[in-house]
């Protein structure tokens, strides 16, 4: 039944990235410290807006806005191990004029669920450190994500 609902979400998720569990990411007991999941899926993020074509650099250095993550998640479902491949695969939950939130699946090299975290990101301008509207570039590449996620699904 889990295979079934991972099958499901590759069948709707359009971008994922794979990483090898290293030492420094185990704790004393040899498995993920809980919060390096939150440092590989913000890595995925980030591999996300690299592919988009939108970096975060291009984000910090050229941009009038920054994108903290104002709500973070993470679901623990199996132990991952020293030397495990977790894929992380991302899947667009909403986005509206100025927030957007992601989704995220981490699965081993069996197969299996081992995870699952949710991000919230908020647009907010530097200035102003107020909430602002997503640059336009930025929401069109999110939004043409999330219709390439609904029209495959």
């Amino acid at each position: 039944m889990i295979i079934n609902r991972i099958k499901n979400f590759y069948e709707i998720t359009l971008f994922n990235h794979t990483i090898k569990i290293t030492l420094q990411d185990t704790d004393a007991a040899g498995i993920l410290f809980f919060a390096n999941q939150f440092k590989m899926v913000h890595l995925a993020y980030e591999m996300l807006l690299l592919d988009m074509e939108y970096p975060i650099s291009k984000i910090l250095n050229e941009s009038d806005i920054i994108l903290p993550i104002v709500h973070a998640e993470a679901t623990f479902k199996a132990p991952v191990l020293l030397d495990d491949f977790i894929t992380i695969f991302i899947s667009m939950e909403k986005i509206s004029s100025s927030t957007f939130s992601l989704l995220y699946k981490l699965v081993n090299q069996k197969a299996e669920a081992v995870g699952s975290a949710k991000t919230v990101h908020v647009a907010v301008s530097k200035k102003f450190r107020t909430k602002s509207k997503l640059p336009l570039e930025l929401s069109e590449k999110l939004k043409l994500f999330n219709e390439q996620n609904i029209r495959d699904n």
